[in-house]
């Protein structure tokens, strides 16, 4: 069973990258198609496509990352 800690944690970080990309989503599909062509159902098919990639590499990569940044200094 998850403690408080962790639920908060985990929370925490799944509303940022929620905010995250659906302003950045946002923000490109206003720029991309502007104000005139903007389509709701475009921002949202690209929000989602943001945040499942996003979802997907916040798990792997700052482990990748924290490890070549170790060899990099330890030579």
């Amino acid at each position: 069973m998850m403690n408080i800690a962790k639920k908060r944690t985990l929370l925490s970080k799944s509303l940022n990258l929620l905010v995250t990309t659906a302003l950045i989503s946002f923000t490109l599909t206003l720029v991309n198609s502007g104000t005139n062509n903007f389509s709701y159902f475009i921002w949202l098919r690209s929000w989602l496509v943001a945040f499942v990639v996003i979802l997907f590499l916040s798990s792997i990569l700052p482990q990748r990352i924290t490890t070549l940044v170790t060899r990099f200094i330890d030579r």
